[in-house]
């Protein structure tokens, strides 16, 4: 069994989400609020303050492939920058460009039957902001979700806007 640690994954630094890196050529930036990842961005890329931080997909690092692909969550993928991986709450990889579009175009692989291991795997989430915009001032609020909601749930509104349902 395919790991999501045995993919083609990117070299990568954390960062803390407060801050708006300048991004190296060559690697990814991880953001994270304490030590959890809300954003990653790419290569030779900048992040824009006025808008939302690009979604991820946050998973452990030895969730099976299958089990990943087949998740609610990467049915989103083609929306997210990034894979996150994450190993005892610590970042340990991140996967995206073209290895993560052919391995979710591929999609999951057959199995011979009695060749899974017992057990509920862990589930993938995606870390998304909110994008709702009230008098130019963008919500930004992070949550997780196991795949995308209907309906929409109430945004946390970290930043005390009006009341709101959380836009994807």
């Amino acid at each position: 069994m395919a790991a999501l640690r045995d993919q083609r994954l990117s070299d990568f630094v954390v960062a803390g989400a407060s801050n708006h890196p300048v991004v190296p050529p060559d690697r990814w930036i991880v953001l994270v609020d304490g030590n959890r990842p809300v954003s990653a961005i790419a290569p030779a890329t900048r992040l824009d303050p006025a808008g939302p931080a690009p979604a991820i997909i946050v998973a452990p690092a030895d969730l099976d492939l299958n089990d990943a692909l087949a998740s609610e969550a990467f049915a989103e993928a083609a929306n997210v920058s990034a894979v996150v991986l994450v190993d005892a709450g610590t970042v340990v990889g991140a996967w995206g460009g073209p290895s993560l579009a052919n391995a979710v175009a591929q999609g999951p692989a057959r199995e011979v039957p009695g060749s899974v291991l017992p057990g509920t795997p862990a589930i993938p989430v995606i870390v998304r902001s909110c994008t709702f915009t009230e008098g130019g001032t963008i919500c930004a609020t992070s949550s997780s979700f196991p795949g995308k909601p209907f309906p929409m749930p109430a945004c946390p509104n970290a930043r005390h806007l009006s009341a709101l349902d959380f836009h994807w």
